[in-house]
Parts: C-alpha cells; sequence; structure tokens
C-alpha cells in the first residue's frame, strides 16, 4: 500500500468505532487548522493528510476496502509469508545433501496464534 495508513494518521486502531474515529479525527483538524496556523505549511499538510483519512474511515464501503487491504499486506510483510497469505514452505538440507522442512518457528507461530505454547 502506497499510501499512509489512515488509522495511524488520526491515532485510532482498527477496531474503533464511528464515535471514536470522529473524535479523534475533531481534535486533530482543530489543532492543525490552517486558521489556528496561517502561514504553516507543515500544519496545512497535516490536515490535508487528516482529511484524507477520515474520509476513508468514515465511509464503510472505503473503510472495508482499506481493511482488506491491510490485511492482505499484513501477510504479504511478515516473514514466511507469500502474497497469496500461505506460508512459505522452509527448507534446510541435511549434510548428505537431502533437503528437509524445517519447523523451528512452528511453535513460535503456535503462541502468537493462540497466546500459549503446546506441551
Amino acid at each position: 500500500m502506497n499510501k499512509k495508513n489512515p488509522y495511524l494518521i488520526l491515532g485510532v486502531s482498527q477496531r474503533s468505532e464511528e464515535k471514536e474515529i470522529r473524535k479523534a479525527f475533531r481534535a486533530l483538524a482543530k489543532k492543525y487548522h490552517p486558521d489556528v496556523n496561517p502561514g504553516n505549511q507543515e500544519a496545512e499538510e497535516k490536515f490535508r493528510e487528516i482529511n484524507e483519512a477520515y474520509e476513508i474511515l468514515s465511509d464503510e464501503q472505503k473503510r472495508k476496502k482499506l481493511d482488506e487491504e491491510l490485511r492482505g499486506a499484513s501477510y504479504t510483510s511478515q516473514k514466511g509469508f507469500a502474497k497469496t497469505g500461505q506460508k512459505e514452505s522452509r527448507k534446510s538440507t541435511t549434510s548428505k545433501g537431502k533437503s528437509q522442512m524445517d519447523f523451528s518457528d512452528v511453535s513460535n507461530t503456535f503462541t502468537n496464534f493462540f497466546g500459549f505454547r503446546p506441551k
């Protein structure tokens, strides 16, 4: 995703409800409004960025599309995940040249997903 994350711009989580998003938007818009910061180009750019982020998050269709894109991006950015979101096979070679699967991080993945280590 080339654009900045609207959730990060407004300082809210993906689970935030409309009311919380609106509150964050209003506070930031008030802080960076050009009338409050006359001649400040950085504040003007930030104000524009805040408005664009709110435009996306306040529209149900746009927000849903963004959430889908972010889910896809998180799969491709995590170590060991392919673009399809499926785990890539990890192989190592034994001393005799045969390849074998490397499951060294399965326990960590299980812990991250379920919140506890298997016995």
